[in-house]
């Protein structure tokens, strides 16, 4: 598995190198002054690139068509799905990994063409949502939402709280090999999408980052300890639409 990320990194970075030099004219005419040398780096540039993007849209149009839900003319003749269909090829054109392409694909079948029709804002939202995380922001969150979910059906417990953050922080940290601190600061970026809030400790118990706009008190004001965070239900829905894949 090491040995294919290697891989996958290393003719990641001969492509974004190419593209590097077909972007820097100065590096680019001084080739194109060596005939050869130029017109070898323009053809091979041209093949690398093209055939990554190939890949990523054939891997986008496999995804769309992955299930038995028939598509009718209804469903593409509409100009909304073609705007955001095209918004959608060019965010995955833009991509540099592959990682994140069935979420788009997923975004598009389930969104539009699985006797769904999405509202154009979610789409929008999702859409921005997936331009701006990471795949490994996204690996994390699914992940942590799985451990919440198995820890609620596994345990006989009255929960008060979906928080399970220490206890998943302690276990999936030394799994993937990084600090607390580090997976800690992920979800910390990840309250941007909505999709995770904080939770504080205080003298009184625990309060969510959502206390001051609750109860009109500034959280800033209380003498409070990070404890954690829980998914909140919008992720949900998220994820059977766009991490799920086929509904």
């Amino acid at each position: 598995m090491n040995e294919k990320i290697d891989e996958s990194k290393a003719n990641l970075i001969k492509i974004e190198q190419l593209l590097d030099i077909q972007a820097n004219p100065i590096v680019s005419s001084f080739f194109q002054g060596i005939p050869v040398i130029g017109n070898l780096i323009d053809s091979t540039m041209e093949s690398v690139f093209q055939t990554f993007q190939k890949k990523k849209m054939q891997e986008l149009t496999d995804t769309i068509l992955s299930d038995d839900h028939e598509i009718t003319s209804d469903m593409v003749n509409d100009i909304e799905f073609i705007m955001n269909f095209a918004k959608t090829t060019d965010a995955v054109l833009r991509l540099t990994t592959n990682d994140k392409v069935k979420y788009f694909g997923n975004l598009i079948r389930n969104g539009y063409l699985s006797g769904n029709h999405i509202e154009n804002d979610v789409f929008e939202e999702y859409l921005e949502v997936l331009n701006t995380m990471t795949y490994r922001e996204i690996q994390y969150l699914t992940d942590y939402n799985l451990y919440c979910i198995t820890k609620r059906q596994e345990s006989n417990e009255i929960f008060y709280s979906d928080n399970f953050f220490e206890e998943f922080s302690l276990e999936y940290s030394k799994k993937i090999g990084i600090s607390e601190n580090e997976l800690y600061s992920v979800f910390t970026r990840l309250k941007r999408t909505g999709f995770v809030s904080e939770e504080y400790e205080t003298a009184e118990g625990n309060i969510s980052e959502h206390y001051g706009e609750e109860y009109g008190n500034d959280i800033e004001s209380l003498e409070v300890e990070p404890k954690g965070f829980y998914i909140n239900e919008d992720f949900n829905i998220f994820y059977d639409i766009v991490l799920k894949g086929k509904k």
